[in-house]
């Protein structure tokens, strides 16, 4: 498969995960809070259900983070750093991105220091997590290709 087909599938899944998980997750949130949103002046979250302009911002929300996503694990970009720092570049970008997008379109209240420090806290718990199922995937990845080399190994030398 080429680089680019390669890429673009990277970007395609990476917004399509994204832009489905957030829909999905601000949908359960409205949900559960629907009593608390109309205090909390959430734009987002509605009892009615999510308006066309919060799934909007949502998609907006979705594509640059894939195009950071892409850019960063893609292999495009930073080629020779290791991927966890690759991975701690790709959270701060994404941090900035999550409070710009809350700042400019009213996430939530802009005042309350609650709030901000619940997002970074979540924020950091949610990429925590996600850094670690990498790292657990590519040691079992390590793990299953050091298997096949020494079976190649064995089999190359059994041969000789």
């Amino acid at each position: 498969m080429g680089k680019k087909k390669e890429i673009a599938i990277m970007f395609s899944v990476t917004f399509l995960l994204t832009f489905s998980v957030a829909i999905i997750t601000m949908s359960i949130v409205g949900w559960m809070l629907s009593d608390v949103s109309d205090a909390w002046e959430v734009s987002l979250l509605a009892a009615e259900g999510l308006s066309y302009e919060s799934i909007a911002q949502l998609f907006l929300f979705a594509l640059i983070f894939s195009v950071l996503s892409t850019l960063l694990l893609g292999d495009i970009f930073l080629q020779k750093i290791l991927l966890l720092w690759r991975l701690v570049i790709l959270y701060v970008l994404t941090a900035m991105l999550c409070a710009i997008f809350a700042f400019v379109f009213h996430w939530f209240p802009l005042d309350m220091a609650s709030a901000w420090l619940s997002y970074l806290g979540l924020f950091t718990l949610g990429f925590g997590l996600g850094i670690f199922g990498l790292i657990i995937k590519t040691m079992r990845m390590d793990i299953k290709y050091k298997k096949l080399l020494s079976d190649y190994k064995t089999k190359q030398s059994g041969e000789e």
